[in-house]
C-alpha cells in the first residue's frame, strides 16, 4: 500500500470513529429527553430516575465515549507513524 493510500485509509478511520463517537453522543443526550416526555415516573435511590439518568448516567457516558476515542485515535496514530517509519 502506497503512502496516500494509507493516509487515506487512516483519516477515513478517523472519521468514522468520529461519526460514532458524535452518534452514540446524540442518543445518549436524546435518551433521557424521550424518558421525560413520556412520563416514566420511576424512581432510583429515592431520584426519579430521568433526574439520576441525566445527573450521573450521562456524564458518565460522555467520559466513556472521550476515553474511547482517545484510545483508539492514540493507536491509529500510532500504527499510521510506524507505517510512515517515523518512530
Amino acid at each position: 500500500m502506497n503512502k496516500s493510500q494509507n493516509a487515506s485509509r487512516y483519516w477515513w478511520r478517523a472519521k468514522v470513529l468520529l461519526g460514532v463517537s458524535l452518534l452514540i453522543w446524540l442518543v445518549i443526550t436524546a435518551v433521557p429527553l424521550l424518558l421525560s416526555y413520556f412520563e416514566i415516573n420511576n424512581v432510583l435511590l429515592g431520584w426519579p430516575a430521568v433526574f439520576g439518568l441525566t445527573a450521573f448516567g450521562v456524564p458518565a457516558v460522555y467520559l466513556i465515549i472521550i476515553g474511547v476515542y482517545s484510545l483508539v485515535m492514540d493507536r491509529l496514530e500510532n500504527a499510521q507513524d510506524n507505517h510512515e517509519g517515523k518512530r
